[in-house]
């Protein structure tokens, strides 16, 4: 599981250049008890992602968990 963290804050920071931002939501995403992609969504966008970047980056990231 820290391997798939370490991915999904890589693909969260390389979109938003933020440590702390990327960690925060790093930690949220992969706490989540069922990964969907309406979740991944709902979590990125309540963090100020744009809705195409947001729904990209939510593709990505539910990716690494299957």
């Amino acid at each position: 599981m820290e391997e798939i963290m370490q991915k999904v804050y890589i693909l969260i920071y390389e979109a938003c250049q933020d440590i702390n931002k990327s960690q925060d939501i790093s930690s949220k995403i992969v706490g989540l008890p069922e990964k969907s992609f309406d979740d991944i969504l709902a979590i990125l966008q309540n963090e100020g992602f744009n809705n195409i970047g947001s729904k990209i980056l939510a593709k990505e990231v539910l990716t690494l968990f299957k």
